[in-house]
């Protein structure tokens, strides 16, 4: 898993790629401060404990558990036991985390040269001009880093038209308003908040 070597080598962001694609995940929002807080977990031990897990989380019991569940369901973690000097311990593996991640990123290559020619003629017709390299590149890392989808690109620049402004840089930040309305930071929840605050 290429996925999985770059997260033991520090250099996968887990946690703002899983903010970034939690639609793409099929899970809520709780769901995904519980995933996080389970990779987290896992950097420091894979044994499964619940308590620790909840430890300092601002969230009701029963929404944790449910997650919990959803996630196990999904096949994001699974817990197995081990025995050692005859005693057995309750571990995890986050493996199934790790599928669903290189999953999201082959569709999205698999995607990305139909979508980009797309997105290209969008921005095209829309700037009435040709677009210079330099904006060429800031698209393919767009479409490509960043996963914005075509669907993303119409809103945004139909949201400038109405400004009748004409520039990538504005577009990109246009493209994260889209993605991370500024109207719902006051209905996150507490405990998500200290998840995202640093991840940018």
């Amino acid at each position: 898993m290429i996925i999985k070597k770059l997260y033991l080598s520090g250099c996968f962001n887990y946690e703002k790629f899983i903010i970034d694609n939690i639609s793409k995940f099929s899970i809520s929002l709780n769901d995904s401060i519980i995933l996080i807080r389970l990779i987290n977990l896992y950097k420091e031990s894979n044994e499964f404990n619940k308590e620790k897990l909840k430890e300092n989380m601002n969230i009701r019991k029963d929404t944790f558990e449910n997650s919990l569940a959803v996630l196990l369901e999904k096949d994001y973690y699974n817990i197995y036991l081990h025995d050692e000097a005859g005693v057995s311990h309750e571990l995890f593996s986050i493996d199934g985390f790790f599928d669903k991640c290189e999953a999201i990123l082959s569709m999205a290559s698999n995607n990305s040269n139909d979508s980009l020619n797309i997105i290209m003629n969008l921005i095209t017709e829309s700037f009435n001009r040709i677009l210079t390299a330099q904006e060429i590149e800031i698209i393919k890392s767009l479409v490509i880093d960043d996963l914005y989808d075509i669907e993303e690109f119409k809103i945004a620049l139909k949201n400038l038209e109405k400004r009748n402004i004409k520039n990538i840089k504005t577009l990109s930040r246009e493209l994260e308003i889209i993605r991370h309305p500024k109207q719902n930071k006051n209905n996150t929840p507490e405990c998500f908040k200290d998840f995202i605050k640093n991840i940018k």
